[in-house]
This record gives C-alpha cells, sequence and structure tokens, in this order.
C-alpha cells in the first residue's frame, strides 16, 4: 500500500491533452489555406480583348459669306460652303486585312453673275484586302477596287451655260461621265498609321462616260460612237502607284496626302495620270477646324479647248481651297 502513486493528476493532464486536440486541428485547418494562398503566385492580369473591327469617321461643314455694297475696289458678294464625309471601316486579324473607306465632298458658291456653281465635287470608294507577308505586318500581298465619280454637272463657261439656258447642251461632266473603276493585285507596304505604299503590276483601268452627248465628243479618252458602237468606255491594263499619309506633326495639326499614279501598257507607257490630293487640318477646338487642301490632276486624255473652241493638249489641273467650319470625328479604336 507504501509503494502505490496517486492517479488524480495523471489523469487529468491527459483529459486537458485531448481537449485540446480537436482545438488545434481546427486551427491548423484554418491556418493552412491562407498559406497556401500566399504561397501561390500571383494570377497574371487578363489581356485586353481586341476587337477585329475599327470603323472611323468624319464629317464637316465649311461655309464663307462675302457682303459688298457700292465698293469701289469691284467685285460681288458670295455666298459659299461645302460639306465632307470619310468613313472608314477595318478588318484586322491573324494576317487579314480589310480596309474599306468613303470619301466624298460636295461646295457650291453663288454669286449675283454667276448665280450657283459646283467649286469641288467627288466621290470616292475603296475596297482593299491585304494578306500579310511577315509577322511585323509590315508588307502585304494586296488585292483593291476603287471608284471615282462626281456629283453633278460640271461648266467650264458658267456665263455661256446660264445664256443658252440649257437649250444646248454646254456642260463638260456630270455623274459617271467619267466615272474611274480600277481592279487590281499587287504588294503594300504599311507603316502603322503614318504610311502607306501600293505597287500594282497588274491593274485593269476602265473610264466610264455615261452621257451620249460628251462620249459622242470622244471625252475623256473614250472613242466617239461610230454607227451603232458603243463608245462609252475605255479600258486599259497597266501598273499603279498609290501612296498615303498621315501625319499628325501635333496633336492639332494633322498633314494627309493622297497620291495615285497610273500609266497604261501601250505606246504611252511612262505617261502617267497623276491624282494628287494634300490637306492640312488644323484643330481650333474638339468642334471647329481650319482646313488648307489641294488636288493636282492631270490626265493626258483630258483634252483643253481654247476660247475659239480649238482642241489642244491637256494640262495640268489644280484646285486649292482654304476653309473654316465645324466637325466632327468619331473611332471605335481604343487608344
Amino acid at each position: 500500500m507504501k509503494n502505490q502513486r496517486p492517479l488524480g493528476n495523471r489523469t487529468v493532464k491527459r483529459s486537458s491533452i485531448l481537449l485540446l486536440l480537436p482545438a488545434i486541428f481546427i486551427l491548423n485547418a484554418a491556418v493552412m489555406p491562407a498559406r497556401a494562398q500566399d504561397a501561390a503566385p500571383a494570377a497574371e492580369p487578363a489581356e485586353p480583348v481586341v476587337k477585329p473591327w475599327v470603323f472611323k469617321g468624319d464629317m464637316g461643314l465649311n461655309l464663307s459669306q462675302n457682303a459688298q455694297t457700292n465698293w469701289s475696289a469691284g467685285g460681288e458678294s458670295s455666298i459659299a460652303g461645302n460639306a465632307i464625309l470619310n468613313l472608314n471601316a477595318t478588318y484586322n486579324k491573324n494576317r487579314h486585312k480589310w480596309v474599306s473607306n468613303l470619301n466624298t465632298e460636295y461646295g457650291l458658291t453663288w454669286t449675283p453673275s454667276n448665280k450657283l456653281n459646283k467649286t469641288v465635287d467627288k466621290l470616292i470608294v475603296n475596297t482593299q484586302y491585304g494578306y500579310a507577308l511577315d509577322k511585323k505586318d509590315h508588307w502585304f500581298l494586296s488585292a483593291e477596287a476603287d471608284f471615282r465619280t462626281q456629283y453633278d454637272k460640271g461648266y467650264k463657261d458658267v456665263a455661256a451655260h446660264l445664256a443658252d439656258n440649257d437649250t444646248a447642251p454646254t456642260y463638260i461632266s456630270r455623274i459617271m461621265a467619267p466615272g474611274y473603276l480600277n481592279i487590281s493585285v499587287g504588294v503594300e507596304y504599311h507603316l502603322k498609321s503614318l504610311l502607306d505604299v501600293y505597287v500594282s503590276p497588274a491593274v485593269m483601268r476602265t473610264t466610264f462616260v455615261a452621257d451620249q452627248f460628251l462620249a459622242d465628243q470622244g471625252a475623256f479618252g473614250v472613242n466617239k460612237r461610230i454607227g451603232n458602237t458603243d463608245g462609252r468606255y475605255l479600258m486599259q491594263a497597266g501598273l499603279q502607284v498609290k501612296g498615303h499619309l498621315n501625319w499628325e506633326i501635333t496633336p492639332k495639326i494633322i498633314l494627309s496626302s493622297d497620291l495615285a499614279l497610273f500609266t497604261p501598257y501601250t505606246k504611252d507607257f511612262g505617261n502617267f495620270v497623276v491624282d494628287w490630293d494634300v490637306q492640312l487640318v488644323m484643330k481650333v477646338t474638339s468642334w471647329l477646324n481650319a482646313t488648307i487642301g489641294t488636288s493636282l490632276k492631270y490626265d493626258d486624255k483630258v483634252k483643253t479647248t481654247d476660247k475659239n473652241g480649238n482642241i489642244r493638249g491637256a494640262k495640268v489641273q489644280f484646285r486649292e481651297m482654304l476653309t473654316v467650319g465645324i466637325a466632327y470625328m468619331f473611332s471605335t479604336e481604343k487608344k
């Protein structure tokens, strides 16, 4: 009996340990997921979804007015205005690029002597598909269709037109007279949004004169109508070079230039048809622009006439405009 030890304290300790085990297990289960989450690498942010289609456009309205009363230096009052609309749709995905453009402009001026007469008149629809030949999307194998015409009648001598009162045709152009359709295959060099150069050794250029009065004169190079033959169009295969520059000099000053050259695979090869537009846009505010624009054209088949009506050779055509007006631009492209 003397050697028997008391069991009360040992029993209490064992009971306490057994009671602590569930608490330790619960605490460990709560801490371990937090440690695992801290140890896991941070998830990379998801890449932004790039939509293949981008739509852009701008539209503007320019007006000018001049009033004179008993002005000793001469001249007369005038009112002028022109409207502009440019639309662009671009698809770009997996080396495939498809670009379509609509560029149109129409302007009128009114004076007491010449009444209402157009100052600018153009309609251009263009679509081009390209497949990138390199991973940087600089070089493309491309196919293009380009259509150009105007809306309204144009007169060389407005005074003669008013005097004849349209009893005898005096116009020199109208819608689809001329009209130009170029279909081509070539190679394009693309440098971001700054520069595009397109060279096509295989282009079919068709000139339409959908007006019998002008077609009978052989206007714009079409053959004169002989008997019942149709001489209202001219088809030429040739070489085409096109360039487009869009230079943002400053956020508020943008210079753009479009140059198109064509020469036929005939004896006249090397005699280029030139169509060159330059435009400098200065943004005064988000809605107000000042624009300086020039257009230079040359076509050996567009002959001129002297004051006596004798046909002379082709000449360089040039037009310059300075306008101030309201403008609105939009784009779905995310910068």
